[in-house]
């Protein structure tokens, strides 16, 4: 086989089995760069749970980092040789979270097809083009392993924090210690919160104190969480029963906010009277725009927030294994892929 392009070849892992999550090796050469495009060697991918949702035939990975090789004509901002990441969208459908007045319905963001269409992936590569609009610079002082699992997991938990209008010194449960929770646990933290991890696996009470949560409590043992203090936000990042949603909703004080981070797999059903009496609300928290990426990313540089991760290299039975740890929820509390010519920094946690 003979590759005429000048900026080479990608090797990738195409999902060829979606139960097993079972890969091929594909080798292809680099496509010519359309004026907004970026060619991009990657030096790892965060994995997620929506990369459960790639279909046969697609590349998984949607918190990428690596280093720019080539820019398109019309690039302005991001120059060869400079580490950026890549996260959930690469297309102008992000445009729409850039306006105050515009929505994203549950049919758009939920449904197969829609979701799966506008979801970007590609980061189980050594290489992939992208939008440079949608692409991100690495604070300098934040290693590419820790600044993959911000780009989506990370960003959606400052996300919370920016839209329920949370200030230094509110008391913020953080429901589910899991990929997003660890992270949301030191988001708050570092905001300056008082933070109570709230979780029904006692065997994360350790982990949550650690990750920055002054208090921790048993979701399962309702008279003892009825005792807790009366929270200023919950974020929900972990599934709650559908009878749940009116309990947290009543540990909140009179003016707070249940933030639901994702997508529920039904819909919500809220006592209404809960929310008028105490002037409470619900807000949804699904992705975060391009702006509030940079944020996140700079805030966690700032402030030594890191995700706790499983490292594997990228190889065809590494990508697998990745994929089933994460169906079968026993990652802790991320798993990030690096390629074989990255060599992982190691990462100062802060906890």
């Amino acid at each position: 086989m003979v590759f005429l392009n000048s900026l080479g070849v990608i090797t990738s892992y195409q999902l060829r089995d979606t139960e097993a999550y079972l890969f091929n090796i594909e080798k292809i050469e680099v496509p010519p760069l359309q004026p907004s495009d970026c060619f991009v060697k990657i030096e790892c991918c965060s994995v997620g749970k929506l990369d459960l949702l790639v279909r046969e035939g697609q590349v998984p990975g949607h918190e990428i980092v690596g280093s720019v090789v080539a820019v398109g004509s019309d690039v302005e901002g991001i120059k060869p040789g400079m580490r950026v990441g890549m996260g959930f969208f690469n297309d102008d459908y992000y445009t729409k979270f850039e306006q105050p007045t515009s929505t994203l319905s549950y049919e758009d963001s939920t449904s197969d097809t829609s979701a799966n269409s506008k979801i970007a992936y590609g980061g189980f590569a050594d290489g992939v083009v992208w939008d440079a609009r949608y692409v991100y610079p690495i604070p300098k002082t934040m290693s590419s392993i820790a600044a993959a699992p911000i780009l989506f997991t990370g960003s959606i938990a400052y996300s919370a924090l920016c839209d329920a209008g949370i200030q230094p010194g509110n008391r913020v449960g953080v429901l589910g210690i899991g990929g997003i929770g660890h992270l949301a646990v030191q988001y708050a933290r570092a905001w300056g919160c008082k933070v109570i991890a709230l979780s029904t696996k006692l065997e994360k009470s350790q982990d949550a104190l650690k990750f920055g949560a002054q208090e921790f409590y048993d979701v399962g043992d309702e008279e003892l969480l009825t005792r807790a203090p009366k929270m200023d936000c919950i974020l929900i990042t972990s599934p709650v029963a559908l009878k749940d949603y009116d309990f947290f909703i009543s540990l909140l004080q009179p003016g707070g906010t249940l933030a639901i981070l994702g997508h529920p797999d039904k819909p919500i059903i809220i006592n209404s009277s809960y929310l008028i009496s105490e002037s409470k609300r619900v807000i949804g928290v699904a992705v975060s725009s391009p702006l509030t990426v940079m944020k996140a990313l700079e805030f966690a540089a700032e402030k030594n927030i890191v995700s706790q991760t499983e490292l594997l290299e990228m190889n065809e039975i590494n990508c697998t294994v990745a994929l089933q740890r994460v169906k079968s929820s026993s990652v802790r509390y991320k798993t990030v892929l690096y390629t074989p010519n990255y060599m992982p920094v190691v990462i100062n946690q802060s906890w």
